[in-house]
């Protein structure tokens, strides 16, 4: 008996197993793709053909009302970064210029979770399974138990939550085999020593807790008011067999209530997905210089130090570097020429000096004390220029010198003021991107900073969720708020629709 308990549930898990790889083969990439939709940072353009275009004399085009809209939303949806329209455009993109593997960044996390999952809940059912016999059929899933346990799942998940995020929203190619390295690249500084502190991330939890207490709430309420006899059959009495159910006479009101129930489910979403946006928002925040794609566009670079490479560290230096190679170039070919001009002419031509009397021959005779002076003076001007482009030459090597050689007392960050926190090294296989898939939002940067990132201006963190819907509004429009809409309507009514074969085997008993 027992071998054949553990035959069916290995064959259980097999099946599973395969059941939750095809899954996870078909929605990876939709889901990726999401949540890259939603983290695509694209700030308002102020276009200067647009500003021109307000001053010129109106046509009869230009006075009709639908090109008046159409104008004004092409206007008001000019963008800053690599728009992309939705989530099968992503899909391109990303397709594009990762392949299929970018497509499924995450899909190890995802796969952790759902054994993990899994496992607990054989566990609990094996060992718990006796205790469920003597619970009535209709106190195991009260209303506000449901509410609760999506509550406390929503809590234990955060973390897991915002590391599959960041993971998803990384240019580079992350091997979760490799856990501790991949979390070196998630996570930032307080938040690989101090792991806690990802529920202290401002607003998330706020942000997270909230959205699934408003969905749960709303959907369940509505499932259990518009769809009441699609619930499980309740005895009438536990001493009684006899049970209710639903009849011939109210299958027309079951038929009308799922009706409403799948109105409900989309109208749903409006409020669900700008919670969804402003919760990817907050999970991938991180401060500038611990950003992914500067560490990514970085080669050779450690995440817990400022980039050799980046934009933010090189800016400043770009123009020494260049003019200390220009002046050293110059110099360079000024020797060719006049080497060049002595080997053409090794011999030069000297002019006739004039006839001097002997007096003017005497006074223009150089003292030995003079010959001297000038010998030594010209030695002064030689090891000058040598000396000059030996500093100029180790300038130039100190700004390209890798930033191993920084003092890692001074690099790592402190715990207290006495004591270093030192972190592990970071992996040393980046390679340098040519172009990111999406723009990831810039902040915690001084303004002279910034000037030098593409134009960009310095923003300031999300504070908070209302602080969040804020910003996200001011900066790019209620557009970013609905980022993924119809895909998120469309995967809620294939999950309505689910619903349907069973109250069509409902249906068909009672015609």
């Amino acid at each position: 008996m027992l071998i054949a308990d553990l035959f069916v549930l290995v064959v259980g898990i097999v099946v599973y197993g395969l059941g939750c790889a095809i899954a996870l083969a078909l929605t990876m990439p939709f889901f990726v793709s999401l949540t890259r939709l939603r983290a695509n940072y694209l700030p308002k353009a102020v276009s200067l053909t647009n500003v021109l275009s307000e001053g010129e004399a109106s046509t009869a085009q230009d006075q009709s009302v639908l090109y008046s809209l159409m104008m004004r939303t092409r206007r008001a949806t000019a963008k800053i970064g690599p728009v992309v329209d939705g989530v099968i455009p992503m899909i391109k993109r990303t397709k594009r210029l990762e392949g299929w593997r970018g497509l499924y960044q995450g899909t190890t996390i995802v796969a952790s979770g759902v054994f993990f999952t899994y496992t607990i809940s054989v566990i609990l059912f094996l060992g718990f399974a006796r205790s469920f016999d003597s619970i009535p059929l209709e106190h195991r899933e009260p209303f506000i138990w449901e509410i609760l346990s999506d509550v406390m799942q929503a809590v234990v998940v955060l973390p897991f939550d915002v590391v599959l995020k960041r993971t998803m929203v990384h240019p580079q190619r992350l091997n979760w085999f490799q856990p501790k390295t991949s979390m070196q690249q998630v996570l930032s500084l307080t938040e690989y020593a101090q792991p806690w502190r990802l529920f202290q991330i401002p607003g998330l939890l706020y942000a997270m807790l909230l959205r699934v207490t408003l969905v749960s709430t709303l959907s369940l309420g509505a499932q259990r008011c518009l769809l009441p006899y699609y619930e499980p059959l309740q005895p009438s009495d536990p001493s009684q067999d006899d049970f209710e159910g639903p009849t011939s006479a109210s299958t027309k009101a079951t038929v009308a209530g799922f009706t409403a129930y799948l109105i409900v489910t989309l109208l749903l979403q409006l409020v669900a997905v700008p919670l969804e946006c402003i919760v990817v928002r907050l999970s991938i925040q991180r401060p500038i210089t611990q950003q992914p794609l500067h560490i990514a566009y970085a080669n050779n670079a450690s995440p817990y130090r400022p980039t050799a490479d980046s934009h933010q560290a090189s800016a400043s230096t770009q123009e020494s570097v260049s003019s200390t190679k220009g002046k050293k170039a110059a110099r360079d070919i000024d020797l060719r020429e006049d080497r060049a001009d002595s080997d053409a002419d090794p011999v030069p031509h000297q002019a006739a000096e004039p006839e001097l009397d002997q007096d003017e021959q005497h006074s223009t005779k150089p003292t030995a004390g003079q010959s001297s002076a000038t010998s030594k003076s010209e030695q002064h001007k030689e090891t000058f220029a040598r000396s000059s482009e030996e500093s100029d030459e180790n300038a130039t090597l100190t700004l390209h010198r890798d930033s191993s050689d920084i003092d890692e007392e001074q690099a790592l960050p402190m715990i207290n003021e006495t004591v270093p926190h030192v972190q592990p090294s970071a992996p040393r296989t980046l390679s340098p991107m040519s172009e990111p898939v999406i723009a990831l939002r810039p902040c915690d940067e001084s303004l002279d900073e910034m000037d030098s990132f593409y134009g960009a201006a310095a923003v300031e963190p999300y504070m908070g969720a209302k602080d969040c819907l804020h910003k996200m509004i001011a900066e790019e429009g209620y557009e970013s708020l609905y980022r993924g809409l119809p895909f998120s309507m469309g995967m809620s009514l294939i999950v309505t629709l689910g619903l349907l074969p069973g109250l069509i085997d409902m249906f068909s008993l009672f015609s």
